[in-house]
């Protein structure tokens, strides 16, 4: 069965996203430095480097969402181009043949990094954050007319077991 998948191939993608990745020139993932020696090739068409003043390897993959992952560039690819035109998770793990749970997993990772580069555009310099933690609900309060919640929030991510409080982190940059 032929899907949308067969005109992503390595050949296309992978210079797409050299050209977009080093688009300031080649640079060490790790210190940023120009001092990059070609140093072979990594799986079938990426390259790999060595940089010059860090002594350590990378290659066009470092750094970026999908490092590690088993799954192809060129079905990462086709599922940035499938969530863009509004696909679902699983109809996206349909097109791409992968499982439910790998779709789910990509879908976050593409978001995350998304909204990353978004806040790391707008906030530079010097941050200020602070926390507090917020009365979730009417819990806590000891003028309603019914029983005392007998369940508690669970702990993880929901403030303190003690007190049914949410935290919340705010951001600010300064002379911004």
């Amino acid at each position: 069965m032929a899907t949308l998948a067969d005109p992503f191939n390595e050949q296309i993608c992978v210079p797409i996203l050299t050209s977009i990745r080093w688009e300031e020139g080649l640079r060490c993932s790790y210190c940023g430095s120009t001092d990059v020696y070609s140093h072979g090739n990594y799986e079938r068409s990426f390259s790999r480097y060595l940089c010059g003043h860090y002594h350590r390897t990378f290659n066009d993959k470092t750094g970026l969402t999908f490092e590690h992952s088993k799954i192809p560039p060129t079905k990462w690819f086709f599922a940035i181009y499938l969530l863009n035109k509004k696909q679902s998770t699983l109809e996206l793990a349909n097109e791409l043949e992968i499982g439910y749970k790998a779709a789910s997993h990509m879908v976050k990772l593409i978001h995350g990094s998304i909204y990353t580069n978004r806040i790391s555009s707008k906030l530079k310099d010097t941050l200020e954050a602070d926390e507090i933690y917020i009365i979730s609900g009417s819990k806590c309060s000891t003028d309603l007319d019914r029983s005392p919640r007998k369940r508690g929030f669970k702990p993880r991510g929901g403030g303190s077991w003690d007190v049914d409080n949410s935290p919340v982190i705010g951001f600010v940059q300064r002379k911004g």
